[in-house]
């Protein structure tokens, strides 16, 4: 809560409420609550630079968050920023349509949510799962404390890369050269330097290292006593020796641009057998030896530097770097395809190369395996040691000072690692669903890599450790099961609780059955029966149903939440869902508040309106999907939903009688279709494919209202038929307001109360009504419309203004051929042979001749590349083509502009057919003529 919501949380929260009004329709009771994080250091970070008078910070709260000067003047108290954003964002969901139980807010900083992290982190540390050590954390040298993914400005998504450093003797002092390779400091040829940067020379624990100047400033966090000596340019290091600590090797130092002095330690050494970047700037230097005179370096000796094949790897020789740079067609260090080929050999080796038999003590062995031996070898002998870098840059604290990585010493850490604890997470995973089930393996994969973290800091909003009131729990670390919480809070905000009864054994009753209501009522001077409602409501809502959130969670506080669960809780209370979603984009772009590229929440629902804002949010993209704000199709969203309010109210406008008549093939497919969109619509919301959802029930349902209303509009002068007609686009409308009420609540709402009372919102989500489908009616009207987009097309191929349009439907003897067809397709894979063999045995069909092989043979391959349910329904059809035909025939006419339309059997001797157009006809095509 350190700002306004923006489009992409309106997405978010779009996403449940949809989901909780669908189940809600289906008769579930729904918890659909809401709270306020506030714990961390963002809050204070912005109040600091607001104290400050942060110009940069001053604006962008003022422009783009939208607060007043004069409000905004007084965030330099943190809690009056909270209480401001709270209210705003309370508003700003409102605005959306959110139907979410207020009874239950609170905020993170709340006396008695500080009390039930507390019992939290007991139980945690009880079971061993918070510990104290030293461990490397990503940290704000301002605020003096780890940061988690949301006390950062930028870089939230960084990782700590875990660099060996391999110190080459030179001289009397080392240059420690990082890599994530240490296996291949055996086919070191040279090492790298980049002349133009500055370097120093640094006194570290009693040894003397040459690093880069902008490496020094990590090493000092990183537990090592610093003293910098010298700084100089890294020019005067080239053409000098060192030496391999491992093989004792010379190796001389050569210059390259592609060295990064920013990177780890600014020094990196050359295995241009296994690296692609190594060996096209050795190529490139041996190739150039005007340069190498530049730096009075002996071009004859660099030219004789060969590689050292080091790794075996199926697929590749001794010198897979020069392999696929030549493949790749990389002739420059600046390619951005060496990144691409790094990335390849390195994976291709680690998971499946050895290292080559000949190598003394290391032959033979898989790359993984020697990777740590050889490089816990040279740690025990003194000559590697450790550096860490970020996966990404810029890290940046919301303070806005750059973040180092720091070895910290009694911090206290969530073990993560523990075996246990993450097989109780796993288990959890094994039970749960995860919408899409595609993005589980990003869940698992989380949790093989979580180690340790901070869980702890001493700046910042937030819930002291029980133990060590020291420090704070950190902010990710407070936020994995709140959701618990939302049962005591409705108690706390009706007043029938106070922080000071919320005691261990009172959370043990609730969440845990621990105890017994009587005696801790007695205890804690609480009412039993208010004890007893506790532990019944907690027991009925839980296990939650399903957490959502968006897929920048996935590697912190959506596993961090299973993690939790599974610790505190028996395994049947654990989650039974997380559904997960993708960013918001707007045009094309990031988000971003200094950019001014941000759509407030609040702002979108003042402009748009609520309807549109959810409609184009769930329309333009599926769950996991990015989507993207563009004005442009949000206004052309605008008009659908235009369109669909004017349809709606046209058809309430057809007031007439009840059904009269009966009911004729197009009837029966409108009534088949909404059966059809209720089953897709409904299938789509329990998957959460809410895209596919609103396509059927919003854009799919649409086409079918029209169709019917223009299939049906030249009889609409019959006052039976229009009766008729208007009755069941009553029907319709009916269905299709439920159908949509999810997903635009309002507009259902306002139409909803046109034609039915008291609301949409209350009214049940429809059933299919299984004696309405009708599979051929909806073949039936397949027919008519493909039959009319054929004689569309001959017309505007032809230029014809028709007069008279004759349809002649499908003879006998290939009505009889295709059932076999079809009946071949349902009990096996089209026998063209049995099905001719079969055929030929009526001496009807038979006279056909080789016409019925080439039918056959057409026919088969159609049919057989329709799904099994499609050749189940032609199988089941029973209609006849002439009738549907005949009794479409004033659609035909008025449709085509024709003053006649007239439909024969193929087999009718006595048809109008001057151009023998009949012997075309085939089943569901029907051939044509016009006049």
């Amino acid at each position: 809560m350190s700002g306004r919501l923006h489009i992409g949380h309106a997405r978010t929260y779009t996403i449940p409420d949809v989901v909780a009004r669908f189940k809600r329709a289906q008769g579930y009771a729904v918890l659909f609550p809401m709270a306020w994080h506030v714990t961390g250091t963002p809050i204070i970070g912005i109040s600091k630079r607001i104290e400050k008078k942060d110009e940069f910070a001053i604006e962008v709260y003022n422009k783009v968050h939208g607060v007043p000067k004069d409000i905004l003047m007084t965030f330099t108290d943190p809690f009056k920023l909270v209480d401001y954003f709270s209210k705003v964002s309370k508003q700003d969901i409102g605005s959306l349509g959110c139907s979410i139980d207020w009874r239950r807010v609170f905020t993170t900083t709340d006396l008695a949510y500080q009390r039930f992290i507390q019992w939290q982190y007991n139980k945690l540390h009880q079971q061993g799962l918070v510990i104290k050590g030293t461990f490397r954390v990503k940290w704000c040298p301002s605020c003096k404390n780890p940061v988690g993914e949301h006390d950062l400005l930028t870089g939230e998504t960084a990782d700590i890369k875990d660099y060996v450093l391999i110190k080459f003797k030179f001289n009397s002092e080392f240059l420690p050269a990082a890599t994530l390779r240490p296996e291949t400091v055996l086919g070191v040829t040279n090492m790298w330097i980049n002349p133009h940067a500055s370097y120093s020379r640094v006194k570290v624990n009693g040894e003397t290292w040459i690093v880069s100047e902008a490496s020094v400033k990590k090493l000092k966090y990183l537990d090592k006593n610093i003293q910098v000596v010298q700084t100089f340019k890294g020019i005067e290091l080239i053409g000098k020796f060192c030496y391999n600590p491992v093989t004792n090797d010379p190796i001389i130092v050569l210059p390259t641009s592609f060295v990064n002095p920013e990177e780890a330690s600014g020094v990196v050494m050359s295995v241009p057998s296994h690296a692609p970047y190594d060996y096209i700037a050795l190529k490139e230097l041996q190739q150039n030896p005007a340069e190498l005179r530049n730096y009075n370096i002996d071009a004859g000796k660099v030219k004789q530097i060969k590689m050292i094949p080091l790794i075996e790897n199926p697929g590749f020789g001794e010198f897979p770097a020069a392999e696929i740079v030549e493949r790749m067609g990389i002739t420059r260090q600046t390619d951005p395809k060496l990144e691409d080929a790094t990335v390849e050999i390195y994976t291709f080796e680690y998971s499946k190369g050895t290292m080559r038999k000949s190598i003394k003590k290391y032959g033979g062995m898989h790359v993984s395996v020697a990777r740590e031996t050889i490089e816990q070898d040279m740690v025990n002998a003194g000559s590697a040691d450790y550096m860490y870098d970020f996966t990404e840059k810029p890290v940046t604290c919301r303070c806005g000072t750059e973040c180092v990585i720091k070895t910290v010493q009694d911090q206290w850490f969530l073990k993560y690692a523990d075996e246990n604890w993450k097989k109780k997470a796993t288990d959890c995973f094994s039970h749960m669903k995860i919408y899409p089930q595609e993005i589980l393996p990003e869940f698992l994969n989380t949790i093989n890599w979580l180690k340790q973290r901070a869980c702890s800091r001493q700046v910042g909003l937030g819930t002291t450790l029980p133990w060590d009131p020291r420090w704070l729990i950190e902010s990710l670390s407070d936020s994995t099961i709140y959701m618990a919480f939302y049962i005591i809070s409705k108690y706390i905000n009706l007043g029938l609780i106070k922080p000071e009864h919320l005691t261990e054994e009172i959370f043990d009753f609730i969440f845990l059955g621990k105890g017994d209501s009587k005696s801790l009522s007695k205890k804690v001077s609480l009412k039993e029966e208010v004890l007893q409602k506790l532990k019944n409501e907690f027991y009925y809502w839980y296990p939650l149903d399903v957490r959502f959130s968006a897929k920048d969670l996935i590697p912190n506080h959506l596993t961090f939440f299973v993690f939790h669960h599974a610790a505190i809780f028996p395994p049947e209370l654990c989650p039974r869902a997380i559904s997960v979603n993708g960013y918001v984009s707007v045009e094309g772009q990031k988000m971003s508040k200094s950019k001014g590229l941000q759509v407030n929440l609040g702002n979108a629902s003042t402009k748009y309106g609520a309807d549109l804002t959810r409609f184009y949010l769930i329309s333009v993209a599926e769950l996991i999907q990015d989507a993207d704000w563009r004005e442009q199709n949000v206004q052309a969203t605008e008009k659908q939903l235009e369109r669909f309010w004017n349809l709606a109210n046209e058809i309430i406008a057809l007031r007439g009688e009840e059904a009269a008549g009966e009911f004729k093939t197009i009837d029966r497919w409108l009534l088949n279709q909404i059966q059809k969109r209720i089953t897709e619509t409904t299938e789509a919301f329990e998957n959460f494919e809410l895209r596919r959802a609103l396509h059927s029930a919003f854009f799919l349902f649409m086409q079918d209202v029209r169709w019917y209303i223009r299939r049906s509009e030249p009889e609409m002068s019959d006052v039976k038929r229009k009766a008729t007609v208007a009755s069941l686009l009553h029907k319709a409308l009916n269905v299709w307001l439920r159908l949509l009420a999810p997903f635009i609540p309002h507009i259902c709402e306002e139409l909803w109360e046109k034609i039915e009372k008291p609301f949409v919102s209350k009214a049940p989500w429809p059933a299919i009504e299984r004696q309405l489908v009708d599979e051929n009616a909806e073949l039936a009207e397949n027919l008519i419309e493909k039959t009319l987009a054929d004689v569309e097309e001959i017309i505007k191929v032809t230029n014809i203004k028709p007069t008279k349009v004759y349809f002649y439907t499908v003879p006998t003897w290939k009505l009889k051929v295709f059932r076999e067809i079809i009946k071949s397709a349902l009990t096996e894979k089209s026998n063209i042979s049995k099905i001719m063999k079969t055929a030929m045995e009526d001496l009807e069909i038979k006279k056909h001749g080789a016409e019925v092989a080439k039918f056959v043979q057409q026919k088969a391959t159609e049919v057989g590349s329709l799904s099994k349910s499609e050749i189940e329904k032609l199988e089941k059809f029973t209609l006849s083509e002439h009738n549907i035909l005949a009794e479409a025939s004033q659609f035909f006419k008025q449709a085509l502009g024709a003053n006649l339309v007239q439909v024969y059997s193929a087999d009718d001797p006595n048809r109008y057919d001057p151009q023998n157009k009949a012997k075309f006809a085939v089943p569901f095509r029907p051939a044509i003529y016009i006049e």
